[in-house]
């Protein structure tokens, strides 16, 4: 980012850190497939750079976000932005995020929403823990 774009969203430095032993981060997100057993799961956890989609202006300070998956920590806000956006996809996916998996996370610090959820990790992984999959009903 030049300074005619404004203040960078994150720090210069991120730190990421991963899923510990005893830690379960329960995590949203809109996928596009009605159950865990769709074997077309796992494409609804690619990154932006995954889907060959230009980066976003956070995404351009850091390579590192561009290739990580957002998730939320609060289901309204994957309802609410999947009503708006219906690309994102039809159905509401929970997943349990937990140690055994090499996922990584962005310190909650340097996230620029609290409730945001900046997770690295290989798409199969995460379809292996999604531990529900719901509709989201239309607006």
């Amino acid at each position: 980012m030049n300074a005619a774009d404004g203040p960078d969203p994150y720090p210069r430095e991120l730190f990421v850190r991963q899923v510990e032993r005893d830690e379960t981060i329960e995590a949203f997100r809109a996928v596009e497939v009605p159950d865990t057993d769709d074997p077309d799961l796992p494409l609804s956890f690619r990154s932006h750079y995954e889907v060959g989609l230009a980066p976003q202006p956070a995404e351009n300070q850091h390579a590192a976000i561009y290739m990580a998956v957002s998730f939320w920590t609060d289901s309204d806000i994957v309802i609410g932005l999947a009503q708006r956006f219906s690309k994102l996809g039809r159905y509401l996916a929970r997943l349990e995020l937990v140690y055994g998996y090499g996922f990584d996370r962005l310190d909650p610090s340097a996230e620029t929403n609290r409730q945001h959820l900046t997770i690295w990790g290989t798409r199969e992984r995460l379809a292996q823990v999604v531990v529900d999959i719901v509709p989201i009903d239309s607006p």
